[in-house]
């Protein structure tokens, strides 16, 4: 029986929290009842009668505790089943529930998400508002599973990552803020998808890498007529080896300067295409992706010593390639060009276009950089998009 009583009592409980009664913004007394059949499908079924005996002896008992409201009809069964809204009652069932009152839960989620409004981190803080909203309509908080401590270790890690000053491994990480290396393993999912939707980043697989979290050491290559110039006086010609250096990001603060003698410094988003691109006069750079704060350290440092130079970037002609773009040339203030991102490239490989996602479309449309509004409606109108290694399909 204290299987039945625990199902009628959850139906009940749910039904009272999807209502309005639950928030206290009803002022109208409203009734929370629910039909008997409707918990248990053959409970008026003639042939089962055994569930519906063990059914009554579990509604009997919770009318003679105060805690439901039901008549029972000429043929010995309770049509309806109406939750006593006593806020003692309520108490005792929450408590044999195991459940926690929603309006306890608002009050704790509230006092949390306002507490991290105020902390300094931006993604952090639009996250918190939006979910104070919600609270307010009666919605869900996203990445919350009832767990409050959990709820806090994610907004924690949001904001320890946003200041990172330096690369650092997943499991360093982890043992850095839990002192367990596998935590931020089970967490990276809701942390990802959080400071994806209410951050600034290209797609949500790059967004650890973007902000300096990785699980294997990176590297920036580099390759064309460039020295390197590190700081103990040793010097790197890169122009001596055809196929570029890969240099440690660890590496990156010991530089103290690079020499181009090239004309164009092209940055590449893949590395497939980074290692197919050949052109006289120029010096490439394969950054990984998005540009994080060393790779960004990097570049600067080619540009002090040669500001003149033109920079270009090339990548995917797709929303994260832009987005890659528009992250590349604000962040380091270089005043880079796109190179083959434009219709004329999505004309002249039309045969390896891929169709937009609804999702494409959506990131696409709140692109507002003047510089790619002539591709981008060309991708709406065309249904399309393309990667960048289809470019170098044609040349093998």
């Amino acid at each position: 029986m204290k299987q039945y009583k625990k199902e009628i009592l959850t139906e009940l409980i749910d039904k009272y929290e999807r209502s309005k009664v639950s928030d206290g913004k009803n002022q109208i007394h409203v009734s929370v009842s629910i039909a008997t059949q409707k918990i248990f499908s053959k409970y008026l079924d003639n042939e089962a009668f055994e569930l519906r005996e063990k059914v009554n002896d579990a509604i009997e008992e919770l009318l003679s505790k105060g805690r439901i409201e039901a008549k029972c009809s000429s043929n010995h069964t309770y049509p309806k089943i109406t939750l006593v809204q006593d806020e003692k009652v309520l108490s005792e069932v929450y408590a044999l529930l195991g459940r926690e009152k929603k309006s306890d839960r608002r009050q704790k989620l509230t006092q949390i998400l306002t507490t991290y409004v105020g902390k300094g981190n931006e993604t952090v803080a639009k996250y918190c508002q939006k979910q104070l909203e919600n609270l307010e309509q009666s919605k869900t908080v996203e990445y919350f599973d009832g767990d409050y401590d959990e709820l806090k270790a994610i907004l924690e890690c949001c904001i320890a990552l946003k200041n990172l000053s330096q690369e650092m491994y997943y499991r360093n990480f982890s043992v850095k803020q839990f002192g367990d290396s596998k935590r931020f393993e089970q967490l990276q999912g809701k942390i990802s998808s959080l400071l994806f939707k209410y951050g600034e980043f290209s797609d949500k697989e790059s967004v650890f890498d973007e902000l300096g979290l990785v699980k294997t050491p990176s590297y920036i290559h580099i390759k064309g007529n460039a020295t390197i110039y590190w700081q103990d006086g040793k010097w790197l010609d890169v122009g001596g080896l055809d196929g570029g250096i890969g240099i440690s990001t660890a590496d990156v603060k010991k530089i103290a300067s690079v020499k181009v003698q090239d004309e164009k410094i092209v940055t590449i988003e893949n590395l497939t295409s980074y290692f197919s691109f050949s052109e006289p006069n120029v010096c490439a750079v394969y950054l990984g992706g998005f540009c994080n704060h060393l790779r960004r350290e990097f570049l600067m440092k080619v540009y002090e010593s040669e500001s003149a130079k033109e920079y270009f970037h090339y990548g995917d002609i797709d929303a994260g390639g832009f987005y890659i773009f528009e992250h590349l040339r604000t962040t380091t203030g270089i005043p880079f060009a796109p190179l083959m991102m434009n219709v004329d490239t999505l004309r002249k490989y039309k045969p390896y276009w891929k169709e937009l996602t609804k999702n494409d479309v959506s990131r696409l449309q709140k692109i507002k950089s003047p510089i790619f509004q002539e591709v981008i409606a060309f991708m709406i109108k065309e249904n399309c998009k393309l990667e960048q290694e289809a470019e170098t399909l044609d040349d093998e």
